[in-house]
């Protein structure tokens, strides 16, 4: 089937293509517009936000010292990261620095790291001894060329180190979109769609605010949870045989209300051991309405609107896979 393409004397307008994934969750702030290329994440809320950096680099591991009178940190190995802390929040921590202390009476000192343009503080994460994870030792932070002296044992009972998500550029050509039947035939590899050109995710609505007839208030007096409007968008290129021309999603099933399954999938580079950076996002979905065509570089498109529902042999409506370097979160 051939495919549908307008006139070349006709100017065709540049259609979005899939943006590229940059998989970065710490130091995070909402409230910006979205453009392609974003970096974005879901919160606990359900909604999509982008994800940017703080302003600083991370800090260089920090120097340690001990002396072995003066306090009462018990001996042993003890693991050391720091970060700077900023207007727009905590950057990256740094590498790790290690030291030892002995005896029952010693210090541990953390230097301050060196100053940078818009820290205003660090905060330093120390383990407990001899491994475990590291936890927030100061706070709200400790002031620029101040050093940290721990006198007592490290707390354990503040929040652990953040961990740094390495930033693993995704080119468009390693994008690859998949229909199935069900998340196991996904899983077995599915159908390729060829010509797929845009794939819109968006999970929002999950909260509404309710506002009384209350003059004290100054604003929204709470919050309502609701059911996550889940959607998925998908435009791909036309071709000649018209009520199948976005195979095998097709107007059949937009009215019959059958579930169909989506895979996208993008491969970045190689970690080792035939492993690879991976992003999956597996969708149950059943279709809204078709969409209107449009132009893309002469190329006919079209597709569809679907919502995200739950699938009734996994009970799950969605799954997102990613595969990288960090072990936990």
């Amino acid at each position: 089937m051939a495919e549908i393409t307008r006139p070349t004397t006709v100017s065709p307008s540049i259609g979005s293509t899939l943006p590229v994934p940059q998989l970065m969750i710490q130091d995070c702030d909402s409230g910006e517009d979205l453009v392609p290329g974003d970096a974005c994440y879901i919160d606990d809320d359900g909604f999509i936000y982008k994800a940017i950096a703080s302003g600083s680099a991370a800090p260089a591991a920090p120097a340690l010292s001990t002396a072995t009178t003066g306090g009462t940190v018990l001996a042993g190995t003890y693991k050391v990261v720091v970060a700077y802390v900023t207007a727009a929040g905590t950057t990256s921590v740094s590498e790790p620095s290690f030291i030892t202390t002995t005896g029952a009476t010693s210090t541990l000192t953390v230097a301050s790291p060196a100053a940078q343009t818009g820290a205003t503080a660090y905060r330093a994460y120390i383990s407990a001894p001899n491994g475990g994870p590291m936890y927030l030792q100061n706070g709200a932070g400790t002031a620029i060329a101040t050093p940290l002296v721990l006198t007592a044992p490290p707390v354990t009972n503040t929040v652990t180190a953040p961990v740094n998500v390495e930033n693993v550029i995704v080119v468009p050509q390693k994008f690859d979109l998949f229909s199935g039947t069900s998340f196991a035939n996904l899983a077995a590899g599915g159908t390729q769609l060829t010509r797929a050109f845009n794939w819109e995710f968006s999970l929002g609505n999950r909260f509404s605010p309710f506002f009384p007839m209350n003059s004290s208030l100054s604003s929204y007096a709470g919050m309502v949870e609701q059911a996550v409007d889940a959607t998925l968008s998908l435009r791909v290129g036309m071709d000649t045989s018209g009520s199948d021309f976005v195979a095998p999603l097709t107007l059949t099933k937009m009215r019959a209300g059958t579930i169909s399954y989506i895979r996208l999938q993008a491969i970045g580079p190689a970690i080792g051991g035939g492993i690879f950076y991976k992003l999956v996002v597996d969708t149950a979905v059943q279709i809204n309405a078709p969409v209107t065509f449009e132009d893309n570089n002469g190329l006919i498109l079209t597709g569809w609107d679907m919502r995200i529902v739950n699938d009734p042999t996994t009970n799950k409506p969605y799954e997102i896979t990613v595969i990288n370097q960090t072990p936990s979160l």
